[in-house]
C-alpha cells in the first residue's frame, strides 16, 4: 500500500502557480507515480479531492486502475453542482477562492479555525485533540494553503465529458450518512457513471468515516478488494468399489487440507495474491 500527500499537501512539492494544478497535469503526474512504482495497474482508494482524481484518472486511464473506491466524494459532473450551504467549501467559497491571496489569509483566521471545522469529529475526543493540533501545524503558513486552494481554482471548471460509455472500472462508493460537505443524493447519482458499483452508506458517520468507524471502513474496504481464489479441480478417478472410494475420499480431504494449511502459511507471508499488488492512497495529508 502506497500512500501520498497530493501535490500542494503535505512534504509533496508545492508549486504555487494555478496552472501547476490543472486536471490533466495532475493525473499525468499520477500516472508517472504508478508507472514508477514498477506497476501496470492498481487500486485507488481515495477521499475528498483525493477521490475526485481518481475520478477523473479512471475516465482517462481506465487500464491503470484495476480497482476503484470514493470515499465522501461524487463525480465530478454531479460534486460541484450540487454543494450543500452548510459546507465550508460551499459554492459561495468556491467562487470566493478564485481570487489571488485572500482566500490563504482567510484560510489562517482565528488559529485557524477552518481546520476546527473540518476535524471537529476529532475534537470531540480528548485522546485526539493532538491529531487537530498537527493538522494545524501543517496547515500554519499562507504557503500551506496556496496548493490546496489552487485545486478548487481549477477542479470546479472540469467536467468529464464523451460519457456515452460507462466506466467499467469497478467502483465503490462509501459515504457518511451526516456528511455536510456533499449530499448523499450526489453520491448516489454517481452510480450513472460506472457499469460495476457498490455504494455503502457509513451509518451515523460524516464527512471523514474512515476516521469515525475505521472498523466499519476496513470491513467494506477488504469485501470489496479482497480477490477470493478459485478452488482447483479435484481429479476424477474410475470408482473401484466402496472401500477404495472411501480411501480416496480420505485422500483428497488430507490433501485439501494440506493445501489449505499452504495457502494460510503464504498468505502470511504475503506470497498469495488475494490482494491487489498495489494500491494507492489518495490523500490531502498524511497522518
Amino acid at each position: 500500500v502506497v500512500a501520498l500527500d497530493l501535490k500542494g499537501f503535505g512534504d509533496s512539492d508545492k508549486p504555487m502557480w494555478r496552472r501547476n494544478y490543472r486536471v490533466n497535469t495532475l493525473l499525468c503526474e499520477l500516472k508517472e507515480l504508478i508507472c514508477a512504482l514498477g506497476a501496470t495497474n492498481c487500486t485507488v482508494v481515495g477521499h475528498d479531492l483525493g477521490a475526485m482524481l481518481g475520478w477523473y484518472l479512471i475516465h482517462q486511464y481506465p487500464d491503470l486502475v484495476k480497482k476503484f473506491v470514493a470515499i465522501s466524494c461524487p463525480h465530478p459532473n454531479v460534486y460541484w453542482d450540487d454543494l450543500p450551504r452548510a459546507s465550508a467549501f460551499n459554492t459561495r467559497w468556491v467562487h470566493f477562492s478564485q481570487l489571488p491571496y485572500l482566500p490563504e489569509l482567510d484560510a489562517l483566521k482565528g488559529d485557524i479555525n477552518i481546520i476546527n471545522q473540518c476535524f471537529n469529529h476529532l475534537a470531540k475526543k480528548n485522546s485526539q485533540e493532538t491529531y487537530v493540533e498537527a493538522y494545524k501545524y501543517a496547515f500554519s503558513r499562507k504557503e500551506d494553503w496556496t496548493g490546496p486552494i489552487n485545486y478548487y481554482r481549477n477542479l470546479p471548471f472540469s467536467r468529464v465529458s464523451c460519457l456515452s460509455k460507462k466506466v467499467e472500472v469497478p467502483s465503490m462508493l462509501i459515504t457518511g450518512n451526516r456528511d455536510q460537505f456533499v449530499h448523499l443524493e450526489s453520491v448516489v447519482k454517481s452510480t450513472e457513471y460506472v457499469e460495476k458499483f457498490v455504494l455503502k452508506i457509513v451509518d451515523g458517520a460524516g464527512h471523514f468515516p474512515h476516521q469515525e468507524m475505521p472498523d466499519d471502513v476496513n470491513k467494506m474496504l477488504l469485501s470489496f478488494l479482497i480477490i477470493p481464489e478459485v478452488p482447483r479441480p479435484v481429479e476424477k478417478t474410475p470408482s473401484k468399489g466402496l472401500v477404495n472410494f472411501m480411501f480416496g475420499a480420505v485422500s483428497s480431504t488430507m490433501k485439501y487440507g494440506n493445501n489449505v494449511l499452504d495457502s494460510v502459511q503464504k498468505k502470511t507471508s504475503g506470497v498469495v495474491n488475494s490482494l491487489p499488488t498495489k494500491t494507492l492512497y489518495f490523500g490531502q495529508s498524511s497522518s
